[in-house]
C-alpha cells in the first residue's frame, strides 16, 4: 500500500489523499459546496461544531466526507487539515502533501 506523509505529519494511503483532495477541489466551484467546504473545516478544527444546515451535512455525507452520525474520520480529517491554510473567509486550498512526497 502506497502512502504519503500529510503536511500534518500524519501518513495517508496515496489513493485516498489524491481522490479526497479532488472533491475538496470540486466542492470549491459552487456555492453549496463552497458552503460546505467551509463546514467541514470547521468541523475538522472542532468535532463538536454543528453543521450550519441538514442540506450541508447531506452534502458532506453523500461525497463520503462525513459519516452518517456527523463524524468525520481521521483520515479524512488528516487530509483536510492539510489541505488548508488560513482562516474563515481567508481558507484557501493547498496540496496536503508533504514536500518530498509527490
Amino acid at each position: 500500500m502506497d502512502t504519503v506523509n500529510l503536511k500534518n505529519g500524519t501518513s495517508e494511503l496515496r489513493t485516498l489523499v489524491l481522490v479526497t483532495y479532488g472533491i475538496l477541489k470540486e466542492m470549491l466551484s459552487d456555492l453549496e459546496g463552497a458552503i460546505a467546504f467551509y463546514e467541514l473545516v470547521a468541523v475538522c478544527k472542532n468535532p463538536s461544531h454543528q453543521v450550519f444546515s441538514k442540506a450541508q451535512r447531506e452534502y458532506l455525507i453523500n461525497r463520503a466526507l462525513m459519516q452518517s452520525d456527523g463524524r468525520i474520520h481521521q483520515s479524512v480529517r488528516n487530509i483536510v487539515l492539510s489541505a488548508v491554510q488560513g482562516e474563515g473567509l481567508g481558507l484557501s486550498l493547498v496540496d496536503p502533501i508533504a514536500s518530498g512526497n509527490q
